[in-house]
């Protein structure tokens, strides 16, 4: 089977559900093409695993036209010149406005697309875009006949959520010509069939860990332990975080001997430093940024209590199911 998976960056350390769906596929015999649409790459030196045993960078291939107007002019200009001529119904279908507004004002899509030439894509059984907003640049890049498979599209929180919100219509092609639907729950699947999408072609797919990976073990705590908190995840609203620094404060308050690692980055960094800052816990709670999903994983099994409070944003955005309690469980970390 060839598969064509379509993603931001690769790999990216928050993201390790798509290496592991993609290392899986890779390891039962698929012929994988990685599309990635921005310029996000992992460091060599924190690599997963899983991309480093089955050679996934070799994968990748970039498709992403630059955000710089100017910059991407002058890239595209070679790209005309050395591939245009061999598909020249995929450049005439690029530049049409009407049908595909402002990608083909821009040339982004001519940009992906004869970069997708330049690299030689070959037809796909299936085109898999891993969040919602890609399923419109797969859907646009297969109409003007660049790319040929099968639509699937996973939706895993924001892009059921905010970007549904924000885009009212932006999915309405992709609900009517995409084959398949992959949203990671039972409630993110409830926000797209109310947008517009035959629950027919609906399948609700958890993302899955692999349990055989993961070492269970009881909690245990001695009477006079400090007791160990962590939480993973992206320092956005729909985290609650600064619902879990209440939390930790008044336990605190209370005479307990609690510790707390946050472990990720994000846009409410800050605030949540200065929230850690005035409660006056700072000594109790420390913010150690992203990290590999093996230091993830030890800092875990060191631990005694994850924390993962989850609230909707007021943007809208909500969690799909976070891979972090799933990991939990198998750790045997309450």
């Amino acid at each position: 089977m060839k598969i064509a998976y379509i993603v931001g960056g690769f790999p990216v350390l928050s993201e390790t559900f798509i290496v592991n769906q993609i290392a899986g596929m890779v390891a039962r015999g698929a012929d994988v093409d990685i599309l990635v649409t921005a310029k996000r790459a992992g460091k060599a030196s924190h690599l997963p695993e899983a991309v480093v045993r089955h050679q996934l960078m070799e994968r990748v291939l970039r498709v992403g036209a630059p955000r710089n107007v100017l910059v991407r002019l002058l890239r595209l200009l070679p790209l005309l010149l050395l591939h245009g001529w061999r598909r020249p119904g995929v450049v005439g279908r690029s530049l049409n406005v009407v049908r595909h507004g402002r990608s083909a004002a821009t040339l982004a899509l001519l940009y992906t697309a004869l970069t997708l030439v330049r690299h030689g894509v070959r037809p796909y059984d299936v085109v898999h875009a891993q969040f919602g907003a890609f399923g419109p640049l797969a859907l646009q890049l297969m109409e003007i006949g660049v790319l040929q498979g099968k639509l699937v599209t996973s939706f895993r929180g924001y892009d059921a959520t905010t970007y549904l919100r924000a885009h009212p219509h932006v999915f309405d092609r992709l609900f009517r010509d995409g084959r398949c639907f992959l949203p990671v729950s039972a409630a993110l699947a409830r926000h797209i069939i109310e947008a517009g999408c035959d629950p027919a072609r609906i399948h609700v797919h958890h993302s899955g860990i692999q349990c055989a990976k993961f070492r269970y073990q009881e909690k245990t705590r001695g009477p006079d332990e400090i007791t160990k908190v962590v939480l993973v995840g992206r320092l956005v609203e729909k985290k609650g975080l600064g619902y879990a620094l209440q939390a930790i404060g008044k336990v605190i308050a209370s005479g307990r001997q609690v510790c707390a690692t946050i472990i990720g980055n994000g846009p409410l960094r800050a605030a949540l430093q200065k929230q850690i800052d005035e409660m006056g816990i700072h000594a109790q709670v420390s913010m150690v940024g992203s990290k590999p999903h093996d230091e993830v994983l030890a800092l875990m099994a060191q631990s005694h209590i994850l924390m993962a409070p989850s609230v909707t944003a007021g943007d809208g955005d909500e969690e799909g199911i976070p891979n972090t309690l799933k990991e939990a469980m198998a750790l045997g970390l309450p």
